[in-house]
């Protein structure tokens, strides 16, 4: 069974499928392999920290209020579990190669036609819930985009993180981020 984490804005009170329960599923949007036509994909990290890093890492700065924004929910660590192993994986040349991509820098290629076209073949041949590369942020860490996550259980109820939590120290650690208690 593979393990999943995503940082997401938290309501206590919602149902997990709900807006701010740990499964809910935001409209399609600006991913990298949104095919709105097709699926509805749900990012997620192979790690807390990458979860971290990939919530906050287009920020330099980590504040108090980053986590916990004025009148806004707080964010959560949702840890999730997918019950069967259907992960293409962008780190494998061989996979580059079956469904046509040229280099691996394509894969974190900020040309969404072009992400988006390989995410869309991937899809197409219905053998895989999802696809997993390497986070912008630090390449150790493992992204995941899976369009299958009606298949997502929960693996232990969600917790608030703050500035303070041990995972938001070593993800701001590995990815250079100032955390600054303010």
């Amino acid at each position: 069974m593979t393990e999943f984490y995503r940082v997401f804005p938290y309501d206590p009170s919602a149902a997990p499928r709900e807006p701010g329960g740990a499964l809910f599923v935001p409209e399609p949007g600006e991913g990298r392999i949104a095919n709105p036509t097709l699926y509805r994909e749900l990012y997620l990290a192979g790690s807390p920290q990458a979860a971290v890093a990939e919530r906050f890492g287009r920020l330099a700065r980590w504040r108090r209020a980053t986590f916990a924004p004025h009148h806004q929910p707080p964010f959560a660590m949702a840890h999730l579990r997918l019950p069967r192993e259907r992960v293409c994986n962008l780190d494998d040349t061989a996979a580059l190669v079956a469904f046509g991509i040229a280099k691996p820098t394509d894969v974190v290629s900020d040309d969404r036609d072009v992400t988006r076209e390989w995410a869309r073949r991937i899809f197409d041949t219905h053998e895989y819930d999802g696809l997993c590369w390497w986070s912008h942020y630090y390449p150790r860490y493992r992204i995941y985009g899976i369009w299958e996550a009606s298949l997502f259980v929960l693996a232990e109820p969600p917790s608030v993180i703050t500035i303070d939590s041990p995972v938001v120290r070593e993800a701001a650690k590995d990815i250079v981020r100032q955390r600054i208690d303010a």
